[in-house]
């Protein structure tokens, strides 16, 4: 039944079978390690004149193992599919799968766009309204790797984007930038560093008061939702998250700015001071499919040697679906039973 629901269950099917009818070779009730008799009072294992131990113990930690990772398996298919990012026909991978496949929208009217339509129709076994669904569902997700524009950032544009890079990149150095979210040690009993430390905050507050009166015009509430959002998504599985997340942030600066503007401004300059706020956001751009745009940043701000995981962003190979952490657990498991073979 699980295998007709999502073809992924059969993943854990195959490695599942392996192992249960290897052990129900020899104890197929469960009860043959546990009683000499069976419910007919017949001798368990007569038949089997040698057991290696050894053999038997790894296969039942193997199963153990296995069963661990499939109850984080459907734990994660759980929560992918509350976001609802699915139609009755496709599952949210095979949805993304079909979308690294179409190009821009622009030439969805081209002849080439209906003979893949037809191509994908017949490989997923999708009616003309299966399809259409599909694609309704695809024009409103956030996803990367694909010629296929994602929706509109919620609040934000390209110039408010930029706008914040302009001002943080006017109060952070690009040694902040390289260090990262990593804080500097600081030696309370050395006077001198801590004359230092309150050197730099006294240059900071200056630096804010100098930049407030052309910023202060410049972000709304809205945009800084956007953007406090995109930073925070950057440690998120799904990029479903970030609607999500703006709302809330929204919900939370509206509260914040009826205390007045100085509530604003310190959510501003906070988020302004974050060492890894302009990393985070543009892996954010990334995972939601503003490749181009982050590109463009990029190369606007100098930033191709800053990251390291930014090479495997331009590939699309640093977000992966979730749920694929628990196929790795067990592919360990199998590369290791054949190291055992090997043995």
């Amino acid at each position: 039944m699980s295998a007709g629901i999502d073809e992924r269950f059969l993943f854990f099917i195959d490695f599942l079978d392996k192992r249960i009818l290897d052990l129900a070779e020899i104890d197929a009730t469960g009860q043959t390690f546990r009683y000499p008799d069976d419910n007919d009072n017949v001798k368990h294992l007569v038949e089997v004149s040698l057991i290696n131990i050894k053999n038997l113990s790894r296969r039942f930690s193997e199963l153990e193992y296995i069963l661990d990772c499939f109850e984080y398996f459907c734990d994660e298919i759980v929560r992918e599919y509350g976001y609802k990012t699915f139609t009755t026909k496709l599952s949210r991978p095979q949805l993304r799968q079909i979308r690294l496949r179409l190009p821009e929208r622009a030439t969805w009217g081209d002849d080439s766009f209906k003979a893949l339509a037809v191509e994908i129709k017949n490989e997923y076994g999708l009616s003309n309204n299966d399809f259409s669904r599909a694609l309704c569902k695809l024009k409103e997700h956030y996803a990367g790797g694909s010629k296929m524009e994602p929706p509109p950032l919620v609040y934000i544009d390209e110039a408010g984007v930029f706008s914040f890079f302009d001002a943080w990149f006017e109060l952070n150095s690009i040694e902040v930038l390289c260090r990262g979210s990593k804080p500097e040690e600081i030696d309370l009993a050395d006077f001198a560093s801590l004359e230092g430390v309150f050197g730099e905050i006294k240059e900071r507050a200056k630096k804010e008061h100098d930049i407030w009166p052309k910023i202060e015009g410049v972000f709304s509430v809205e945009w800084l939702a956007d953007l406090k959002a995109l930073y925070e998504l950057s440690g998120s599985k799904y990029s479903e998250e970030y609607v999500r997340l703006v709302n809330m942030e929204h919900r939370s600066l509206l509260c914040e700015v009826e205390g007045g503007e100085s509530t604003f401004k310190y959510s501003l300059f906070k988020l302004l001071g974050r060492p890894g706020a302009v990393g985070r956001i543009l892996k954010s751009l990334y995972f939601l499919g503003y490749g181009d745009f982050a590109e463009v940043l990029i190369d606007k701000y100098g930033l191709s040697e800053n990251f390291s995981w930014l090479e495997k962003a331009r590939v699309d190979e640093l977000f992966y679906e979730p749920y694929r952490a628990s196929w790795i657990r067990c592919a360990e498991v199998l590369a290791l039973d054949f190291e055992k073979k090997d043995d």
